[in-house]
């Protein structure tokens, strides 16, 4: 190494010795607790400096033994300067349930130090095997006056009272279960007297017995429920939400009949994603218990702003709490669009409020679906409709559906909102179908006030020719820009 370069590389270590204490700890704050306790053997100014971090993240991976484990955290915590602990992960899979003594031992240490944001994911190697909520909450959490999220990625028990509030500060709970108790969870939703976000993740299998699960919270302003069934659970009503206040809501789940809602009257957008199962049909073939419970759900949320429907396919994969099991293979994954098709004749709500609508389009149900929810939009903005992974269904893999009933011709009469208020249309993964293209060709054609046509295209699409093709489509809108990404 040249002397420039040497001269180069002290001028660097001269800036970050420069910098003050408490930006450095800001800093290492960020990191694993086991790479900030490295910096140790930086020098001697370092030596000390990870003690006084205000983040400790303890992340005990299968590649790490559990007695280190366990010896790396008691030394951390005994060895830690602060006095505030803003924030505190806890994760590991390879505990033992004698061990979690020490697991809550260390809940209470962060609860002493004031603990913000308490993140808990923690699994002995027995838990899938004895289906035991093992893991016991310290009580002095109910009454933490610091602690505004909590994020459970464990089966946990503690005894939360009856009565009195509890959780006083918290305004962010994640609640992920394999094996759920429905009563610890409504005491839960119950005793946060300013809770504003809950996530629920998990899984439900046959042999757990859960009833009904109220989550009534008059200040919750989002909901995220993601659920997987699995075949045999006999509840059809699991989730009855009362929620007054709520202003975002994400349902992914096997079924809409699993979830009962109260009208949201200041709802501003919906994420609504279902895996269908497609052997669950009546005898007349169409699926009549889910399609109607999805139409049920749309008709309780019509005062949101924006609604998405997108492909299952793309979402399921990413949930980590199913990354252990695998979906059996007589499932097929459908989306909510699929299901509202089969009830859609006229019965969609009006969305006088909705500006903005994602939609996935097949070759099946496409214009079944669009032109009614286009009718059913006065006020829309901002359209997007993806053509990835278009649905394989033909009369034999549903016999006893009347094929000819749900493809659906181009409307007569264009859609209001398509001649006094759409501005924004984004068409994404498109392929060169002729569906495809005689919507793209229809939406230019009868938008009247469009400004913006933006066309992205799936890997394999010939996308030269398919440029030239749209390029040539009449424009109803004179200021319409087309944009190809």
């Amino acid at each position: 190494m040249n002397q420039k370069n040497v001269d180069k590389d002290n001028a660097r270590g001269d800036i970050t010795s420069r910098l003050p204490d408490h930006l450095l700890c800001r800093i290492l704050s960020c990191l694993p607790t086991e790479d900030a306790v490295r910096t140790c053997i930086l020098s001697s100014r370092w030596r000390d400096l990870w003690t006084s971090i205000h983040g400790l993240y303890f992340d005990g991976g299968n590649e790490k033994s559990r007695s280190w484990f366990l010896n790396f955290v008691e030394r951390v915590l005994g060895l830690c300067q602060l006095k505030d602990i803003h924030n505190f992960h806890l994760r590991s899979s390879t505990l033992r349930e004698k061990d979690f003594s020490r697991v809550s031992e260390w809940i209470c240490f962060a609860i002493q130090r004031n603990v913000r944001h308490l993140f808990l994911d923690v699994y002995s190697t027995s838990n899938f095997t004895r289906h035991k909520r093992i893991l016991e909450l310290p009580q002095s959490i109910l009454t933490c006056e610091t602690l505004v999220e909590l994020k459970l990625c464990s089966d946990i028990v503690i005894d939360i009272p009856g009565s009195g509030i509890c959780f006083p500060s918290l305004k962010i709970l994640h609640f992920g279960f394999c094996h759920p108790d429905r009563g610890l969870m409504q005491k839960f939703f119950s005793s946060c007297p300013t809770l504003e976000e809950l996530t629920i993740e998990g899984i439900l299998h046959p042999r757990d017995n859960v009833q009904t699960i109220n989550i009534i919270v008059q200040t919750l302003k989002r909901l995220s429920i993601s659920v997987f069934v699995m075949q045999g659970y006999v509840s059809e009503r699991i989730f009855e939400i009362r929620t007054p206040n709520l202003e975002y809501l994400s349902i992914i789940a096997n079924s809409l009949a699993y979830f009962v809602l109260d009208e949201i009257p200041f709802l501003k957008k919906a994420f609504v994603l279902v895996e269908f199962n497609v052997l669950r049909r009546n005898s007349s073939g169409i699926f009549e218990n889910d399609a109607r419970s999805a139409l049920e759900l749309v008709k309780r949320i019509k005062s949101m702003k924006i609604l998405s429907l997108p492909d299952s396919m793309t979402v399921f994969p990413a949930l980590n709490i199913f990354s252990g099991y695998q979906f059996l293979n007589f499932l097929i994954f459908c989306t909510p669009d699929l299901v509202l098709s089969f009830v859609l004749n006229n019965n969609l709500p009006t969305f006088s409020n909705l500006i903005s609508l994602e939609l996935h389009i097949d070759s099946c149900f496409g214009w079944k679906l669009l032109t009614p929810f286009l009718k059913s939009s006065p006020s829309l903005k901002v359209l997007n409709l993806d053509f990835s992974k278009a649905h394989k269904l033909t009369p034999n893999t549903l016999q006893d559906i009347v094929f000819e009933d749900l493809v659906c011709v181009e409307p007569e009469c264009a859609p209001h909102c398509l001649s006094s208020c759409v501005e924004v249309i984004e068409i994404t993964n498109l392929k060169r179908e002729d569906y495809e293209l005689e919507m793209v060709r229809y939406l230019l054609e009868n938008s009247k006030v469009l400004e913006k046509f933006s066309v992205g295209f799936a890997e394999d699409a010939p996308e030269d020719n398919l440029r030239k093709e749209i390029l040539m489509f009449p424009r109803g809108s004179k200021t319409c820009n087309i944009e190809f990404c």
